[in-house]
């Protein structure tokens, strides 16, 4: 004897480990790569709903459909019409031509009226708020949902406020800000709630008791770390909401592994419960060290990873829409000799000798970043630094220098290219906080600064002078400016220097991009390079991930007429 126990979320088996009709399922599996997963309690096993056609027809041959239990008949029949139409959906486009959405906008909508479970992972400018909008405001209309959640970071919760105004029949509050406009939130009826992801960390008694119908994740590449709070309380979230959608242009930024609890949100059996079991069944640890992994992916197992991702999610890139371009260009400079002579030291030695102090790099991640500062004309102290930290919580007042300054000749290759762009708007991307000093000193009024710690209303007024005011320069860390955000009045992007993040450099690339009617002008970006540094390097290492993470999203790619 067996039983069959299904819900909206996965599909639970008791069955002894030798009865027939399970083992006969057990081997199915096997062939269809069928995760079916083994729980602690006594013969009792989980699979996907989604194999819930082949379940039924192997552990119970010859059932009648109209017998079976209303949520069983209800979770089957909308199994076979979301394998069915999905399938046309991917293959011949949207039915319907929306009035205002681009038609890869309503091919989401419609994906998502078969799909109570899905990943949209499209393009930034493509216009995944307004997508999510509609279908959110479709299940409310025709009895879907009755409340619907969006998570997202703080910093975008103003784009889909903005976006949502193309909806006026919807009541949308947001839960962020400050404490008695989060209160005042939490007290008005609505339809949507937006929710802070940052907040959620420390809300989940809220979302878990509050009832909602239907969730987007946006940004979910934010669930990218297993280990990480935010992505144990999505998991534990995911179980609570029917329907539930991811929405990212960058998934997995550094590698396939990234993918896991993301599609684990969707499907909490598409991979194995234990992230170990996970990693030993795809992937291969390049590492040499017992302390860390470096996951690439197992030759044997990319075609089947790949087309298990396809079966959850769709990407579409902004190829799908009209673009004037882009243009990628380095501008390569020679380092001083007198610089070259710290840098060589320090890549050589692990160790510099500057104003009397010896500063070193214990770690290879430590050594990159030392030399990619140098490159840029500076070094930092990090134990300076930490000594100061320690020294103002216990009232010492001894500030040891943190930075020392031993070159301008970056900053004069930035004065040179500028000058070449004439009185056009330009976006210059910096990392530290000596290169904002030294950018300022170039530059002085004729910029505005954005950084880490920036006040958010001087944030805004900086944004609102450059867009539409007469301010020519507004320099950035590419992690203080909200995803979502747009500087299209101008055109060109300079790095000034670049870390190692896929994820960091493809958003704020798209700061300037946009669909042709809001940006006509062909996008320039030139990244500043000194020749043999890790300016190299690290350009080499990010385009290397860009080409990676591409790969796999253009497997996603639905090619329809």
């Amino acid at each position: 004897m067996n039983r069959i126990i299904v819900n909206d979320y996965f599909i639970e088996i008791i069955a002894d480990s030798q009865d027939s009709a399970f083992l006969h399922f057990l081997s199915f599996a096997d062939k269809n790569k069928v995760l079916v997963d083994k729980q602690r309690r006594r013969d009792t096993y989980r699979c996907s709903l989604r194999a819930l056609p082949e379940l039924l027809q192997i552990m119970r041959p010859g059932y009648d459909p109209d017998k079976l239990p209303v949520i069983i008949r209800r979770n089957l029949n909308e199994e076979l019409i979301r394998r069915e139409r999905t399938q046309l959906l991917l293959t011949h486009g949207p039915d319907n031509i929306h009035p205002f959405l681009w038609r890869h906008q309503q091919l989401g909508v419609e994906l998502a009226e078969v799909n109570r479970r899905y990943g949209f992972f499209y393009d930034t400018r493509t216009g995944k708020t307004l997508m999510a909008l509609q279908i959110i405001y479709n299940a409310l209309k025709y009895g879907g949902a009755k409340r619907a959640l969006v998570i997202c970071p703080s910093a975008i919760i103003q784009a889909w406020l903005d976006d949502a105004k193309h909806f006026p029949e919807l009541k949308v509050v947001a839960y962020w800000g400050s404490q008695a406009e989060r209160f005042n939130a939490l007290c008005t009826p609505c339809h949507i709630m937006l929710w802070s992801m940052e907040l959620s960390l420390n809300t989940m008694h809220l979302l878990t008791k509050a009832k909602f119908d239907i969730c987007f994740i946006d940004e979910s590449s934010r669930l990218k770390s297993h280990r990480s709070k935010t992505s144990k309380n999505m998991l534990e979230l995911s179980l609570m909401i029917p329907r539930w959608y991811l929405l990212s242009a960058t998934p997995a930024p550094n590698g396939e592994q990234e993918y896991y609890t993301q599609l684990k949100t969707i499907d909490p059996y598409v991979f194995p419960d234990a992230v170990t079991h996970f990693e030993n069944k795809y992937f291969i640890n390049m590492s040499r060290s017992t302390k860390f992994s470096k996951l690439v992916i197992h030759p044997d197992m990319k075609e089947t990873f790949d087309n298990t991702i396809k079966e959850y999610a769709i990407y579409v890139d902004q190829s799908v829409m009209p673009t004037a371009g882009k243009e990628w260009h380095t501008v390569e400079f020679d380092m001083p000799t007198e610089l070259r002579i710290y840098y060589d030291k320090m890549r050589s030695d692990m160790s510099i000798e500057i104003a009397g102090r010896e500063i070193d790099a214990s770690m290879a991640a430590a050594i990159r970043a030392k030399l990619n500062q140098i490159a840029s004309g500076f070094v930092m102290d990090t134990a300076a630094i930490s000594d100061n930290k320690l020294n103002k919580k216990i009232g010492i007042e001894l500030n040891e220098q943190e930075i020392y300054p031993i070159s301008d000749y970056r900053v004069k290759e930035l004065d040179k290219l500028l000058k070449t762009f004439g009185d056009k708007k330009v976006v210059i991307w910096a990392n530290y906080r000596e290169e904002f000093r030294m950018i300022k000193e170039l530059l002085g009024s004729k910029a505005r600064y954005i950084r880490g710690g920036t006040d958010k209303d001087e944030k805004e007024e900086a944004i609102a002078l450059f867009k539409e005011g007469t301010l020519q320069y507004l320099v950035c860390h590419p992690a203080s400016i909200g995803m979502g955000r747009n500087f299209t009045p101008a055109y060109i992007a300079v790095y000034y220097s670049m870390t190692d993040s896929w994820e960091l450099l493809k958003q704020s690339s798209e700061r300037i991009a946009g669909h042709i009617d809001v940006q006509p002008n062909k996008c320039l970006y030139y990244v500043l390079q000194a020749r043999n540094t890790i300016d190299e390097v690290i350009y080499t290492n990010v385009t290397n991930k860009r080409d990676s993470t591409t790969e796999i999203l253009k497997h996603l790619e639905a090619r329809f007429g």
